[in-house]
């Protein structure tokens, strides 16, 4: 029974020292870009925090919430990019981007785009973005990707 305890505890009651530091996570912002030479309209978070949520909405989603799933993998892939940028991090970021835009702006669907990740920091009276990572230019159109 000792043994039985001793490996079901863990589950129940977790350990948060796995973690080696807590540290604020970049936030995904994506812009349409307006030409060839990179300049941008306005950035805009990938997925936005919602104002309010019922109460009932909150308990269903402690145990079914398989968007907030996908968007700490995008976290974690955002992560992974400020450390140590890959082909498949970048790649899943862009198909974020690209499913978001026809989401939100259908029309713009031959356009190109771009990423970045920034963390947002309290600073004496206001918010200072400081961006970590700048995605090169991508075509919105799945076909063009290269993916």
């Amino acid at each position: 029974m000792r043994t039985l305890l001793s490996l079901v505890l863990p589950i129940l009651v977790p350990s948060w020292r796995f973690f080696q530091s807590v540290e604020p996570s970049p936030r995904i912002e994506w812009a349409l870009v307006s030409n060839a030479t990179g300049g941008q309209e306005n950035w805009v978070s990938l997925r936005p925090s919602i104002e309010h949520i019922p109460p009932r909405t909150m308990l269903r989603r402690l145990f079914w919430n398989p968007k907030w799933a996908q968007e700490l993998f995008w976290v974690s892939c955002a992560e992974r990019i400020v450390d140590r940028p890959t082909k498949h991090s970048v790649a899943v970021i862009e198909n974020a981007v690209r499913s978001t835009a026809r989401i939100f702006a259908p029309s713009q669907a031959t356009e190109i785009a771009q990423f970045r990740l920034v963390f947002v920091r309290r600073e004496h009276d206001g918010l200072c973005h400081y961006e970590l990572f700048r995605s090169d230019p991508f075509p919105l159109a799945e076909g063009a990707s290269g993916c």
